[in-house]
């Protein structure tokens, strides 16, 4: 088995029986900690987790593998990180670098199983130390995610409408979210501000520290560098779904039969 293979062991309160709703419960709430470390690797998921083994002894174990969604990609390896996070946060109380809150909140779902029908799940991979789970997960998992401050900044780009520019004082403009309707606040140097006029009312990629809330919602953006956004042409589902018709209503063999012709 590869590095990417996990093995889960779930012993019910009664030692010869586990209650199958809390046995997919575990299940479900590792597999959705795996998915958020990939999701945070990069846009949507990459791997996908396939049972490769089952056994009905006592303890109950489920192994699992995570292969590649796209077979031409080596799969990232998820489990071996996971499992020293959650022995972070559960021995030390510490945040692991890689975990944000949502992977904090999956931790802690995982934990908080041991308070029901069950009475021990450990996690196993190869090469890996056997990791048991304790209840100070979940008291460990709520505690950092209230300890998490309000915000919190990193380099990286955002895009949206200039709709504003403000040069009263420090220089600043506001892009909007053109689905939420969101502004995000740039601030700006005035050399910057006197570019913006050509801009306004278009979209615009932004480049700098960008400060987020904990809900990882943009607010306000130092900004490096910016530049407009040349829009893609529309799709022809997106025309469909606008009811724009670009044969003129005729039969499209018939439309491209005269472009031919012409």
């Amino acid at each position: 088995m590869n590095g990417n293979t996990l093995t889960i062991r779930v012993t019910g309160r009664d030692s010869d029986r586990v209650v199958a709703e809390d046995a997919i419960k575990v299940l479900r709430s590792a597999i959705s900690l795996l998915e958020d470390l990939d999701r945070a690797q990069g846009a949507g998921k990459s791997t996908e987790w396939v049972i490769v083994a089952a056994s009905m002894k006592s303890p109950l174990s489920f192994t699992i593998r995570g292969e590649a969604k796209d077979e031409s990609v080596a799969p990232r390896e998820y489990v071996g990180p996971m499992l020293r996070s959650l022995r972070m946060v559960d021995t030390d109380s510490r945040r692991p670098s890689n975990f944000n809150d949502r992977m904090l909140q999956s931790a802690g779902r995982l934990g908080k199983l041991l308070e029901n029908g069950i009475s021990a799940i450990s996690l196993e991979a190869p090469g890996e130390e056997t990791y048991c789970l304790t209840p100070k997960l979940k008291i460990h998992s709520e505690k950092l995610r209230e300890q998490r401050p309000r915000h919190y900044t990193t380099k990286t780009i955002i895009e949206g409408t200039l709709e504003r520019i403000d040069v009263h004082g420090t220089p600043e403009f506001y892009i909007y979210d053109r689905l939420t309707g969101d502004a995000v606040r740039c601030f700006c140097d005035m050399q910057d501000a006197q570019r913006l006029g050509a801009l306004i009312t278009r979209r615009v990629r932004v480049f700098g520290d960008v400060k987020f809330t904990r809900e990882h919602e943009p607010v306000s953006v130092e900004v490096d560098a910016f530049e407009a956004v040349i829009d893609d042409p529309p799709s022809i589902t997106d025309l469909h779904k606008k009811h724009i018709s670009i044969t003129s209503d005729r039969p499209s063999e018939e439309y491209i039969r005269d472009l031919r012709n012409g």
